[in-house]
């Protein structure tokens, strides 16, 4: 029913809140839900279901905050100004653990944009 739907977002909700970052996978076995059905009617309704001002970012079967995504950033940018010798962005990012090593595709994504960043406002100098 949709009032199950909506209890389970604001769960979610407050989860990512803490986490910065959640998989729809993860979210689905925690609910005993399959993860198209999470897909469907859990995930849009996490951002209405946020009680604070975040932006929340549905990507790739990953939820984020716009604070993790910030997080990312400056670790990354702290990682890449740290690295003496030339570096893989994804190996840098796990060896920092920005990331860990069964980063999905959604946070890769989030590192190489980070990355592109850094390097488009001079961070990695």
């Amino acid at each position: 029913s949709d009032r199950y739907f909506e209890t389970a977002a604001e769960e979610v909700a407050d989860e990512l809140n803490e986490a910065g970052r959640l998989g729809v996978a993860e979210i689905a076995k925690r609910l005993g839900l399959p993860a198209d059905v999470v897909a469907k009617h859990v995930t849009p309704r996490v951002a209405d279901a946020t009680h604070s001002t975040a932006r929340i970012v549905v990507e790739g079967g990953t939820l984020y905050t716009d604070a993790h995504a910030k997080r990312v950033d400056a670790a990354l940018r702290g990682a890449l100004r740290a690295a003496v010798a030339p570096v893989e962005v994804m190996e840098l990012a796990k060896a920092s653990r920005v990331v860990d090593k069964s980063a999905s595709d959604a946070e890769r994504a989030l590192v190489a944009a980070a990355a592109q960043r850094a390097v488009n406002e001079r961070w990695a100098k």
